[in-house]
């Protein structure tokens, strides 16, 4: 079963389009490749163990006041497993659906873990089922929450998240916060809980630095948090240079890239427009108003797996639903991507929609 988007490589055709993958179409940032290409001798030696430079960086981009606090990992998902690892926790409660690596790494950690669906498909976040929830959790437990969610596209107001970390440090309990798809919402950074972390030990945020940067092959993430015993556990869990010199030189880098930045806040808040208009004039299609790069969709009476299948022989690959739990698996998830191709993809689903409308 596929838990990712992006397999490309299960297909032997070259002409396929990927809107299966929530990265940015702008591509690699001009000062990495430059970077790159001029300083490719980094790979004839180590790089520094404590990562301070990057971590620096990464810091000022959040604007931290303590490098200390942010931990870069080999991709978010490392992040991920190493906090739950290095977290004293009895119970994990995931708000769902949502990513399939977060229960995957409850499991190898051996401790219950319970989906709870509050993310409808009608676009509504069921704030009270998950309050419930939480209050009915035992003491040392953790809550992972995607923000925005994956697939859902959903933005969980702060107000609500800083509920439920108050409600947590009741309990001695923890919030694992991923915002891998935080840039992309419309109000970035106010939508972040990056700037209130300094008023919470209990909450870990955790980004992945591939995903806004169009950068998937390099394998960077990070996490950041006020609790410096619990970012100390994660690092004396990290196995030593887990994170490449590859991927050290663009965490040196492509945050400081503010043009790369403009220009991608200037395209996700174009494209989104132009996505949500074409998805009006459908009437055949439903789908879930998005705060991230990519929208959850469905086009009635008519299964996902088909709609892949006759997209597929389009040169489009979408992103079924295996791996999410919780939710109608006729929707999909595309990916937002550059003009040229999001006028091909409306181009090619309405011949799906005309196909199967007449057949």
């Amino acid at each position: 079963m596929d838990f990712h988007g992006g397999n490309i490589y299960r297909y032997n055709n070259t002409n396929l389009i990927d809107f299966s993958s929530n990265i940015n179409p702008l591509g690699i940032p001009y000062i990495f490749k430059k970077k790159l290409i001029d300083n490719l001798d980094v790979l004839t030696r180590y790089p520094d163990i404590h990562y301070k430079k990057m971590r620096e960086t990464i810091g000022s981009y959040l604007g931290v006041d303590n490098f200390n606090s942010v931990i870069p990992g080999n991709g978010a998902v490392e992040i991920i497993y190493k906090t739950l690892l290095a977290l004293d926790i009895e119970e994990v409660l995931i708000a769902a659906p949502t990513f399939a690596q977060y229960r995957i790494a409850a499991g190898l950690k051996k401790i219950p873990y319970e989906e709870v669906v509050v993310y409808m498909e009608n676009g509504k976040f069921l704030k009270e089922k998950l309050l419930e929830k939480i209050n009915n959790l035992p003491n040392k437990s953790l809550v992972i929450i995607c923000n925005p969610n994956n697939p859902t596209g959903t933005l969980i107001p702060l107000e609500t998240i800083e509920i439920i970390a108050q409600k947590l440090i009741k309990k001695k309990g923890y919030l694992l916060l991923d915002e891998a798809f935080i840039e992309f919402t419309d109000n970035y950074p106010v939508s972040s809980m990056v700037k209130n972390l300094k008023n919470y030990q209990n909450i870990i945020i955790i980004r992945a630095a591939t995903k806004f940067f169009g950068i998937p092959g390099i394998r960077l993430g990070y996490g950041v948090s006020e609790n410096e015993l619990l970012i100390n556990k994660i690092k004396g869990i990290m196995e030593p240079w887990n994170v490449n010199a590859l991927a050290v030189l663009a965490g040196e880098t492509i945050f400081l890239d503010k043009n790369y930045i403009k220009d991608s806040r200037k395209w996700i808040r174009k494209e989104k427009v132009f996505f949500e208009r074409n998805l009006e004039k459908l009437s055949k299609v439903i789908y879930l108003n998005s705060q991230a790069n990519f929208i959850l969709l469905k086009i009635k009476d008519m299964e996902a797996q088909k709609v892949k299948k006759m997209l597929l022989q389009r040169n489009i690959l979408i992103r079924t639903l295996e791996g999410f739990t919780g939710i109608d698996q006729n929707y999909f998830r595309v990916a937002i991507k550059d003009r040229r191709n999001n006028e091909y993809f409306f181009q090619k689903l309405k011949e799906v929609i005309f196909h199967e409308s007449n057949s």
